[in-house]
């Protein structure tokens, strides 16, 4: 125990179970605490799919929010644009390794498994990364003829000094067939984990569609022949009170006539007519996310309103001004936008 605390500056409260999407919660061992759990496997296993964990590649990166988003990795099915934006990190910074730099969007392969939480009485996910793999591997080895299923996890620190620990749990094992039917076989696993492209949008503020429009038009600079397809349609849905514009209507082919999706534009605009308040606003350069270094009116452009609505909760505090600027505007630069898409 510490007489001393590191600092005085309030941390933000850490849960142990944490929702990754509606009707699948993780389970987290806290700082400088130990959990006990049944692993969902073999004879443990009421679907008799899981033999032992599942491999996954999981996106972690901090949210303009100030939490952090977790996303697992789907690119071998369909072209993943953290793992783009990761690759031009490394164009632009060969030994980022050696440097102390790090991927804007941090990947890492972990385990995946279901298990009994004995605090919680639940079925819930967890995801172990190296140190708890390491351990499970040392108890198959060593003491595999004690192992029957159940272990206890425990973390040593936090942030960047924590470290795990997997010991054998022989404590008096609960029965969990009453949340049989929680259990998810494993044949099963990947419709769960793989997030929609609104999930996505939502939890990072990317739209998987509108951002390989976006590098297509620019020239793809990654080889990605070994990904799976690049996201062809716009699945994000469009609330029909709001006016929308997004990519597929903004972006027509070379040598076709741009056609704006509002059936009618009253009293056009001309760049004449913006105030120097919104030119201004229109010229800001975004600070942080996936368009940073964009000039505002060309992420409108590209993504027509949510994205700006997403910057107005979540972004730098200068940019969530701005944003809140613009909507309040609206109507008048859309028409604005409307007028230049026309000629």
């Amino acid at each position: 125990m510490s007489w001393m605390t590191g600092d005085n500056n309030p941390k933000t409260e850490l849960k142990p179970i944490w929702s990754y999407r509606e009707g699948m919660d993780f389970v987290t061992v806290l700082p400088n605490t130990s959990r006990e759990f049944t692993l969902i496997q073999g004879d443990l296993d009421p679907t008799r799919t899981w033999n032992g964990a599942m491999s996954v590649w999981v996106h972690e990166f901090k949210s303009m929010k100030g939490g952090f988003v977790t996303i697992m990795c789907n690119k071998w099915n369909e072209a993943c644009p953290f793992c783009y934006e990761n690759e031009l990190y490394k164009q632009s910074n060969p030994n980022y390794k050696q440097t102390g730099g790090r991927l804007p969007y941090g990947l890492s392969n972990k385990a995946l498994i279901q298990v009994y939480d004995f605090q919680q009485d639940q079925i819930l996910w967890l995801l172990a990364g190296k140190q708890i793999r390491d351990g499970m591997d040392f108890i198959l080895q060593q003491h595999q003829h004690l192992f029957k299923g159940h272990i206890i996890i425990s973390r040593m620190g936090e942030r960047l000094n924590t470290n795990y620990r997997v010991d054998l749990y022989n404590a008096t094992v609960r029965n969990f067939d009453h949340l049989n039917d929680q259990v998810v076989k494993l044949d099963d696993v990947p419709q769960h984990i793989y997030l929609s492209h609104e999930e996505i949008y939502e939890k990072s503020g990317m739209n998987p569609y509108i951002y390989f429009q976006q590098k297509q038009a620019e020239g793809i600079k990654v080889d990605i022949s070994s990904w799976g397809a690049i996201p062809h349609e716009n699945k994000i849905s469009v609330k029909s009170n709001e006016t929308v514009t997004q990519t597929a209507n903004q972006s027509p082919p070379p040598n076709s006539n741009p056609i704006s999706n509002h059936t009618v534009v009253q009293d056009v605009m001309s760049t004449s007519d913006l105030t120097p308040d919104m030119k201004s606003a229109l010229e800001f350069v975004c600070k942080s996310g996936v368009y940073v270094n964009m000039k505002m009116e060309d992420v409108i452009r590209q993504t027509g309103k949510p994205y700006i609505q997403f910057l107005s909760k979540s972004g730098d505090p200068e940019e969530q001004a701005v944003a809140v600027y613009i909507l309040g505007q609206w109507d008048s630069i859309q028409s604005y936008l409307d007028k230049s898409l026309a000629f």
